[in-house]
């Protein structure tokens, strides 16, 4: 393929990753998740460039794989065999790992440049949502960008971050030894730099500060060791020693770790909450662990049986419905169990710590963009976060790129098989996109219907969505709870315990109860009740209604006791429904002393 074919797939490659912020507005209006408008824009990218690529793997002769390659799709492998889950993101995202491994190192300079591009069009309209200019996705927080909430938007923007940075490093190197200085380089860097800096603040995300922090370090680093370490520091480090040289990075370390914590501390308190409760999940399934998108179905199984034994605790104050394990080793250990840890550490290894054959600023760029992703996976959850994956598989197909690699010839027949089940799959996942589509649109109208109280009217909606989506688990919460209120006791019972596979919260179990109340089946609605209390011990919604259930079953001590519970129970946050909860509570004390 000529330079300027590759000029133009890489162009088109560019504009496909821009498309997945802009596709992520104008498909607000039927999602549920951005996650679902994301992966529109990701098809997006994949239709013009899979014919180029398709092009290409036909002209070839020979592929080069390296063992990058490999791990990364065993690892894939295993993730979507051990699942119940729709794996369509993780087919797109591996195709468009191959697209970019097909067309090579031509166009990584585009790819990067669209990455930061994609980083700062978002600080940019970050920056604009913090003057009103522009609406966030979230009533709780002035600034999302395109996401649901500031943790990914941040986690977006350090990706970004650390690709300029490391440029940006690049051309200052090379300006002392090039004869003449292209400063308008330098200069644009520097622009897309502070525009992002200056909204990462504003995100509050530590989990971004950190990881910004440790690319600065990283890139520092890597030039300070090669060009700028004076020697003076060199001999100032030797006569410290490592001992002091540990001690004094091991105490700055511990107070900027202590900052960040005291910073938000109830927050680093609920991930602290996440990981114990999370630890038994990874015990009782080592090896090959829950399955993919277990986590978010059986973690607060685990939280109620935490607190069971920890009522008490502190920590009652900061548990919540949870679906990220804010750690996104913790969570591979959990769902993919030691074997896909394994792979995972190798990965790694091959990325970071195997010379490659090529160690250009392309190379360093792409590693110090992973770096910050895997930095901001300690404490939060990228893997989850669609466009934040998407800038990553194109990082990672840039590294495996300058890996040492093996050429494997493929007959012509072959290649030609391969393309066709490429695009098979192509127009197969376009179609199904399409139904998709269909699904959550029924949902949203549904959803709609049921906001008005209409829940009659609306269940026929959620039962047009019902086929595409009933593998989600939240979309089974929405269509059981609608039945239940609906008065349609015995088809909500059945939706809601299959949603018990896909996803997992107190709405469930006080929609499950009321259905088991209506049917007069007092324990089994006891029994939720107390599930969805023990899940989250600050809420006062599972004890109300589990008073009223003794009351109407006509317990009344047990009645009296759960509503004297309600009395003392400490307020997390003040609202109207919780005093009128309180204020019920004590006329039925009054009532049956």
């Amino acid at each position: 393929m000529s330079p300027k074919a590759f000029t133009s797939t890489g162009l088109l490659i560019f504009i496909g990753i821009l498309f997945i912020i802009f596709l992520a507005t104008s498909l607000n209006n039927i999602s549920h998740s951005l996650h679902n408008s994301h992966l529109y824009g990701l098809y997006a990218i994949l239709l013009p460039v899979s014919v180029l690529a398709g092009f290409q793997i036909i002209q070839k002769k020979k592929i080069r794989i390296s063992i990058i390659d490999v791990l990364t799709t065993a690892l894939l492998l295993i993730v979507s065999v051990n699942s119940e889950y729709n794996t369509i993101g993780n087919t797109l995202l591996f195709l468009l790992y191959v697209i970019v491994r097909t067309l090579g190192q031509n166009i990584h300079r585009l790819l990067l440049i669209g990455i930061i591009i994609g980083g700062v069009f978002e600080a940019i309209y970050g920056n604009l949502q913090l003057y009103n200019v522009f609406s966030s996705n979230h009533s709780s927080f002035s600034l999302t960008g395109h996401f649901f909430n500031p943790g990914p938007y941040a986690g977006f923007l350090i990706v970004s971050f650390a690709v300029a940075f490391t440029k940006y490093m690049k051309e200052i190197d090379a300006e002392k030894n090039a004869l003449i200085s292209v400063k308008w380089k330098q200069y644009l860097l520097i622009l897309s730099l502070v525009l992002i800096t200056l909204v990462l603040p504003a995100t509050r995300s530590r989990a971004a500060w950190l990881a910004s922090g440790a690319v600065v370090l990283y890139v520092l680093f890597y030039f300070s060791v090669r060009k700028f370490l004076p020697k003076r520091l060199k001999e100032l480090y030797r006569i410290i020693g490592t001992k002091w040289a540990l001690v004094v990075f091991t105490v700055l370390l511990s107070i900027l770790l202590c900052g960040i914590y005291f910073f938000k501390k109830d927050s680093a308190n609920g991930r602290l909450l996440i990981w114990k409760a999370s630890i038994p999940m990874v015990l009782e399934s080592p090896i090959i662990g829950h399955g993919t998108g277990s986590f978010k179905a059986k973690y607060m199984d685990y939280q109620a049986s935490y607190f069971q034994d920890n009522m008490k605790s502190d920590e009652v104050m900061v548990a919540d419905n949870t679906t990220y394990a804010f750690n996104e080793p913790l969570k591979l250990l959990i769902e993919q169990g030691l074997i896909g840890g394994l792979l995972a550490v190798g990965l790694l290894y091959f990325i970071f710590f195997k010379k490659g054959t090529d160690s250009n600023s392309y190379l360093l760029s792409a590693r110090a963009g992973l770096l910050a992703f895997l930095i901001f996976g300690l404490f939060s959850y990228p893997s989850s976060i669609l466009p934040i994956m998407v800038n990553s598989v194109l990082l990672l197909a840039i590294v495996s790129n300058y890996s040492k690699q093996k050429d494997l010839l493929i007959p012509l027949p072959i290649r030609i098989l391969v393309v066709l089940s490429g695009m098979c799959l192509i127009i197969w996942t376009g179609v199904w996109l399409k139904r998709y589509y269909n699904g959550l649109r029924s949902w949203k109208d549904a959803s709609d219907i049921y906001a008005i109280g209409e829940y009659d009217a609306s269940i026929k909606n959620f039962k047009e969505a019902y086929p595409l989506l009933k593998k989600n688990g939240n979309f089974l919460i929405n269509y059981g709870k609608a039945l239940a209120m609906a008065k349609r006791p015995d088809e909500a019972i059945i939706l809601l315990n299959d949603a018990k596979r896909f996803a997992n919260n107190t709405v469930l179990y006080t929609a499950l109860g009321d259905s088991y109340k209506m049917q007069s089946e007092f324990l089994k609605a006891e029994e939720a009740y107390q599930k969805a209390y023990a899940m989250i011990p600050s809420r006062f919604y599972p004890l109300y209604l589990l008073a009223n259930l003794y009351k109407e079953s006509g317990e009344v001590n047990k009645a009296v006791r759960v509503a004297q519970q309600i009395m003392r129970k400490p307020i997390k946050v003040e609202s109207r429904a919780i005093l009128e909860m309180k204020n019920e509570m004590e006329v039925l004390i009054n009532n049956y002393k």
